[in-house]
């Protein structure tokens, strides 16, 4: 279980970095009319993504229970290898790019009456082509289900990635009920700290677990 939170934490960190996803969960706990209501609403949509991630992640990693040996190593190279170079190429994106804004919504003042499934509809959009934190999150998952753990080992390093995963949202929106005051002095300077070194911190892990990958196939 060590073992397998040691590999699966540093991704489920660099799912959690979606500064544009906490930005719009602070705006929307910032309104007058029903803030929590909507970031519920909002938070909902971030579930059902999750949800639908880790059904791909974990079918991808079941694979291996359905393949011979000689044929699964061959196919986990494979995977891994593929995986790998993706994950690499993506840490090294960000460095050839110029002043590129990512995750970003713009939320106009007549928000107010958007409908709740609207908002549901724009957060399940949002986490889902939320290209870093989805892929991040989706090896995470794939890892954890190939793993040879218990399954209550598998639920709980699943629920503590879905919690990462979610936290830009999650957060803010626990945060807000227990205490709005404070959480609006904690949160406001974590998302500008997000903002400006988010993409940094993601290249890192990206670049770090796609070597793994590449040297363990």
């Amino acid at each position: 279980m060590n073992e397998l939170l040691l590999k699966v934490l540093p991704l489920a960190i660099g799912s959690a970095l979606s500064p544009g996803i906490l930005a719009i969960a602070l705006i929307l706990l910032g309104h007058k009319n029903k803030p929590l209501l909507k970031t519920f609403s909002f938070l909902c949509g971030g579930i059902t993504a999750a949800i639908l991630i880790i059904f791909l992640g974990y079918s991808l990693g079941q694979t291996n229970h359905l393949l011979h040996d000689s044929s699964k190593t061959h196919i986990i190279k494979i995977i891994d290898l593929i995986i790998g170079s993706v994950l690499i190429f993506l840490g090294l994106l960000p460095f050839f790019k110029k002043n590129k804004e990512n995750n970003k919504i713009a939320i106009k003042p007549e928000s107010d009456s958007l409908k709740l499934l609207r908002w549901f509809s724009i957060s399940f959009i949002i986490n889902i082509t939320n290209f870093d934190a989805v892929t991040f999150f989706f090896v995470a998952c794939k890892e954890i289900s190939s793993s040879h753990v218990l399954a209550i080992d598998k639920i709980t390093a699943t629920l503590i990635s879905a919690f990462f995963f979610l936290s830009p949202t999650l957060v803010p929106f626990i945060f807000y009920i227990i205490a709005p005051k404070t959480a609006a002095k904690i949160l406001m300077p974590i998302n500008v700290f997000s903002k400006k070194y988010a993409q940094a911190i993601v290249s890192v892990i990206f670049i770090g677990f796609g070597l793994y990958l590449l040297f363990r196939s």
